[in-house]
């Protein structure tokens, strides 16, 4: 099972070659208060059962991989191609 329906882009990741696919954060998409509160603008498919929260460049992604005490996201930057 897909999560992600109609893909805004892909984009792979540079330390592991890794092909991901994401969509923007648009007004109608469904997603915790956080998410926009914090300022990401993507959702990325890690796999068919996960997603993460992202802001997406051209160079980079900064993805929310967890959070911390304070509810807050706690990004990794991922170097892209």
């Amino acid at each position: 099972m897909t999560i992600l329906r109609t893909d805004s882009g892909t984009f792979v990741e540079q330390d592991y070659g890794n092909r991901y696919w994401y969509n923007t954060i648009t007004a109608d998409t469904i997603v915790p208060d956080w998410v926009r509160q914090q300022g990401y603008t993507h959702i990325i498919e890690v796999t068919n059962s996960l997603i993460r929260y992202a802001l997406i460049y051209k160079t980079v992604a900064y993805v929310c991989v967890d959070e911390d005490s304070y509810g807050n996201g706690i990004n990794e930057k991922w170097s892209i191609k």
